[in-house]
């Protein structure tokens, strides 16, 4: 009884070792998914503190020396305000796309220095999260559907000082 036992402890050798080896590629694949999404969720994290930072600066007034008055941020200048948050802050492996900026008054595209008091200035910033880790199996997961990656969208609505 006792040779029983002893040989089939030995025959158990590689078995911890086949184990790991069927285990380690689908917990790899989970630790990257975790990370993945990890990037995604803070790079919109990113676009929505990128978009409340343009809507601050395009509803208050600044003194602009030139013209000797207050004046309101146009919207290249919140355009450049946003995408020099977005270069400081969002995370890419490679060359970062630029992100989209719109500026609306009351609904409708316009400058936003032509924004009164009380109007509703509104910035929307659109920015295209391109898959990292995995970007073969999200595009197989959904059918090639998100193969170029995801288009992230943050709006902030603020009224104007």
């Amino acid at each position: 009884m006792i040779r029983i036992s002893r040989s089939f402890r030995r025959n158990e050798r590689g078995a911890a070792m086949v184990e790991f080896a069927i285990v380690l590629p689908l917990l790899l694949l989970l630790v990257m998914g975790i990370i993945e999404f990890s990037l995604l969720f803070f790079d919109k994290a990113v676009i929505t503190n990128a978009s409340r930072e343009g809507a601050r600066e395009g509803i208050v007034y600044r003194y602009d020396p030139v013209a000797g008055a207050d004046a309101r941020l146009t919207t290249a200048e919140i355009t450049d305000v946003v995408t020099a948050y977005c270069k400081n802050y969002l995370i890419t492996f490679g060359s970062m796309p630029s992100p989209t900026v719109k500026t609306y008054v009351n609904s409708a595209i316009d400058d936003s220095s032509n924004a009164v008091s009380g109007d509703e200035v509104r910035v929307e910033v659109s920015y295209q999260y391109d898959f990292l880790v995995f970007p073969n199996i999200v595009a197989g997961l959904f059918n090639g559907s998100m193969a170029s990656g995801i288009n992230l969208v943050a709006t902030t609505t603020m009224r104007a000082e």
